[in-house]
């Protein structure tokens, strides 16, 4: 928490900064390269097929045709996504090793970059945070329940929410067994949508030159992890941890053999970025506490250095800026 960071005894610090981070996500106006993309899903939210399970996400739909129904805009839509986004997180952000470690390391990113550009996975991804809370916390059925909500926003979480529920199962069966048959389902269940991703993602023309550096990062994390910060990570956050800290190194040789590919597995390792966070959080616990406000500050500007790092080289950088709201003129 911000106030907890700062020293102060008082919460309207916090208060502050989730306000902001609200009204930040929820009221953009024009922000994000696929902003075009959701206009046009607000104006055909209400065409038939109502309930198109194959296409774009149900619950998503459902939530742009209320809006457009009553003629909200997509300030409602974009109001709700943003208050699910800070609920998860504020659940979340109790599994790290302080909150304030939380949002110190998802700000700069997680919130300013994938929160206001890509408004149905970063709702996914942040469900996929609320399925882990509940998982460690042994509330297998609310897990499920946030994760399917997740499955209505965006059906990539199939893969990451479909490996949660097996962290008590040996990782070599996990990987071996039940990768594939979750792959498998994914295919059979999504129809129509695989094809939309096969043109767009796999087939198409698209290419993430940022996606190296963020899964470098990734095994950055997930080798510190093995490495040193394990040991200081309770075992049930340890149990989920271990599920998902493989992965990026099966990301960057995904990347290396098909490389045309780059988008595709950039936007699947997404879902890597709160067990980064996670790991990240628990990295202070490893030095004396006179250093922890020197380690944290650090961490931040490392964070922001990340921050940079993509605003030099994404491509569609210049589509976050500049900042556009509905509250204030254009």
């Amino acid at each position: 928490m911000v106030s907890e960071f700062l020293g102060l005894r008082t919460r309207a610090p916090y208060f502050v900064f989730l306000t902001y981070i609200f009204l930040l996500i929820g009221s953009r106006y024009e922000i994000g390269p696929d902003w075009i993309t959701y206009q046009l899903i607000y104006e055909d939210s209400c065409q038939p097929p109502f309930l198109d399970f194959v296409g774009i996400e149900f619950l998503y739909k459902i939530l742009n045709c209320f809006s457009h129904a009553n003629s909200l805009e997509l300030f409602f839509v974009n109001s709700i996504c943003s208050l699910v986004i800070l609920c998860s997180c504020f659940y979340f952000a109790k599994l790290c090793s302080t909150p304030a470690s939380f949002y110190i390391l998802a700000l700069p990113y997680f919130l300013y970059v994938i929160s206001l550009g890509y408004t149905r996975q970063s709702v996914s991804i942040a469900l996929f945070m609320l399925s882990t809370y509940l998982s460690v916390n042994s509330r297998t059925r609310g897990s499920w329940i946030a994760s399917l909500i997740g499955v209505g926003f965006h059906k990539s979480i199939i893969l990451y929410a479909g490996l949660l529920f097996f962290k008590g199962i040996p990782r070599l069966l996990t990987y071996c067994l039940l990768i594939p048959a979750f792959i498998l389902l994914f295919f059979y269940f999504s129809g129509g949508y695989v094809d939309y991703l096969m043109s767009n993602y796999i087939n198409g023309d698209f290419s993430s030159s940022g996606a190296l550096f963020r899964v470098i990062s990734s095994c950055i994390c997930s080798t510190a992890y093995y490495l040193k910060i394990r040991g200081y990570i309770t075992s049930k956050s340890r149990n989920v941890i271990n599920i998902f800290a493989p992965l990026p190194y099966l990301y960057i040789f995904f990347l290396i053999v098909f490389p045309e590919q780059s988008t595709a597995i950039d936007r699947i390792s997404l879902y890597q970025t709160p067990i980064n966070i996670l790991i990240l959080s628990y990295a202070l616990n490893t030095f004396q506490k006179k250093y922890f406000l020197l380690l944290q500050t650090s961490i931040f500007f490392l964070s922001c250095i990340y921050f940079e790092v993509w605003l030099s080289y994404s491509a569609f950088s210049s589509a976050w800026f500049p900042y556009k709201s509905y509250l204030l003129p254009f």
